[in-house]
């Protein structure tokens, strides 16, 4: 079995990679998600190393020989989090089958409780061609009209990165079929039906060079890049 490390540049997270090419993996892979305080022991233990040996021998205790194939030991806003990715759905299944797992020792002893972290999926619309003559603070009644009959969360103007306001609103809806359905069917507001797309977002990206993050008016390089 080969282990590596993989880290980021300021050396605050790494992960250990199992070799994949020795594993059969039929189905997934599938990862988990947990948050527990007590992961601090195995976190940068030894020459700033996080203990996955430590880590795989406390999730054994769940399942013997569990099928992992990566881990990841991270901190996060001062909390801890372990993401464990398994080629097995019977492994993945005893990952979630509650929302926490309480690990233990052979006499029952509690070592620790993972609490698995849920990350809902999040639909944005996109809603074309709304005039900018339309403002939101002026119809508030409108909007929550809105918000209440197609499920959203929020809506807001799509501005451009220097301010100026454009016709797109987009808007954060709450659940898959409310987001289908607004694609479908368009979304009504103030007796007009407007065109709802998915939202994609696009960063600024430099047409000089091609990098993301700034433009090409305040780009360093020298010479275009094909």
């Amino acid at each position: 079995m080969k282990i590596s490390d993989k880290r980021d540049t300021q050396g605050n997270n790494d992960d250990m990679v199992i070799d994949e090419s020795i594993l059969e993996i039929p189905n997934g892979p599938f990862t988990t998600k947990f948050a527990c305080a007590d992961l601090i022991r195995y976190y940068q233990t030894s020459d700033s190393k996080n203990d996955y040996n430590g880590l795989i021998n406390l999730l054994n205790h769940i399942k013997p020989d569990m099928s992992i194939i990566r881990l990841n030991l991270f901190v996060k806003n001062e909390t801890y989090f372990l993401s464990v990715t398994v080629s097995s759905m019977e492994d993945y299944e005893h990952l979630n089958k509650d929302n926490s797992i309480q690990i233990k020792e052979i006499n029952g002893n509690n070592i620790l409780t993972l609490s698995v972290v849920n990350n809902p999926q999040t639909f944005i619309l996109a809603i074309q061609n709304v005039s900018q003559s339309f403002q939101l603070k002026n119809n508030v009644e409108a909007i929550n009209e809105c918000k209440t009959k197609y499920n959203f969360k929020d809506i807001k103007r799509r501005t451009r990165l220097d301010g100026v306001p454009t016709n797109t609103l987009v808007a954060t809806v709450n659940d898959e079929k409310s987001f289908v359905e607004s694609i479908k069917n368009g979304v009504i507001i103030r007796n007009k039906i407007y065109q709802a797309e998915p939202w994609i977002f696009k960063p600024l990206q430099c047409l000089k060079c091609g990098d993301i993050g700034h433009k090409a008016l305040d780009c360093d390089t020298p010479d275009y890049t094909c």
